[in-house]
């Protein structure tokens, strides 16, 4: 009996697994606001940034906000340059 060959899963980049606005959240938890600064900037409800970081959390399999920022810095969705020149304009 011939085994038959299965087709190996397309890899998905990270990036995928998100949506844009999805993405521009997590870039903005990144940057350390809070949902109501993320809500202001992106120019929509606070409860819909705490829906949309329910749907981010659960795509990246995390559980809290450090945990996502960590991951949007190890994908480059932002970079430790942005980062500490983001916090250095805010002192």
């Amino acid at each position: 009996m011939r085994r038959e060959e299965i087709p190996e899963a397309p890899v998905l980049h990270p990036h995928d697994m998100l949506t844009a606005r999805e993405l521009d959240v997590l870039r903005c938890l990144a940057y350390g606001l809070n949902n109501r600064s993320i809500a202001t900037q992106l120019v929509v409800a606070e409860k819909t940034v705490e829906y949309r970081l329910t749907r981010i959390y659960a795509k990246l399999g995390v559980i809290t906000r450090i945990q996502a920022a960590v991951w949007a810095i190890q994908h480059g969705l932002v970079s430790l340059d942005d980062l500490g020149n983001h916090l250095m304009h805010d002192l």
